[in-house]
């Protein structure tokens, strides 16, 4: 079974570097996961203003106000067909700061309607996003944000590109450190940029059968909608 990565990217998903290929290629039928820990070199972005709204999304597992330097992380990802029969690679990111722990969850499946990825946002799959992948010139990956939506109960909002925050994601694997970087950025047009987190982590890939997947894994509640 290829992973929604594989089927995203197409023919160039051999044009990844050898590590992220092993990184991404992991579906739901590997009966694997992913598990990642490494440091945070800087989290940082967000205005004072911007505060407020940026702690209303902790209880969602989106968004917190916590900043620093040399923060521990881990990176859970796990795969599973979901309630629609959607391929599904949870990432379950855990910023471990002096005082709290704090979340950044996402449910990715691959849209036949868009032909690419949808990253649900949080823990409710309230937030749909369409992602564009592309392989860098030295095998890394970049991921950039396009459309995004938000679900209230049943209605569906949908708000314009100079309110919503652009993220842009690049992974590397640095053969001579033996590990891999992550740079990741979310900008807004008027307000700058919102959040950003640059670190470096090492991978391993472990047994993980269906009826082990943490709990937490999974979103709070499924939505079709994308």
């Amino acid at each position: 079974m290829s992973s929604i990565y594989e089927k995203a990217l197409g023919e160039r998903f051999q044009m990844l570097h050898p590590m992220l290929q092993k990184k991404f290629q992991v579906s739901s039928g590997d009966h694997q996961a992913i598990i990642c820990m490494g440091t945070m070199e800087e989290i940082a972005g967000g205005r004072w203003f911007m505060r407020p709204f940026i702690k209303m999304g902790i209880k969602k597992n989106v968004t917190f106000p916590e900043r620093g330097t040399g923060i521990p992380f881990k990176l859970e990802k796990y795969g599973f067909i979901d309630p629609f029969g959607r391929e599904t690679m949870s990432w379950i990111r855990t910023f471990y700061f002096k005082n709290t722990d704090r979340r950044f969850d996402a449910t990715m499946v691959y849209s036949k309607k868009g032909k690419g990825i949808l990253d649900y946002l949080g823990n409710s799959q309230a937030s749909p996003v369409g992602i564009e992948l592309d392989v860098t010139e030295t095998g890394g990956i970049r991921m950039k944000s396009s459309r995004q939506h938000f679900h209230f109960g049943k209605r569906r909002l949908s708000l314009p590109s100079q309110i919503i925050g652009h993220a842009t994601v690049r992974e590397e694997f640095d053969e001579k450190k033996n590990r891999f970087s992550i740079d990741v950025t979310v900008k807004n047009m008027i307000f700058g940029t919102i959040f950003r987190y640059k670190g470096h982590f090492g991978m391993d890939v472990v047994p993980m059968p269906r009826e082990q997947i943490p709990a937490y894994a999974f979103p709070k509640r499924f939505d079709s909608r994308e």
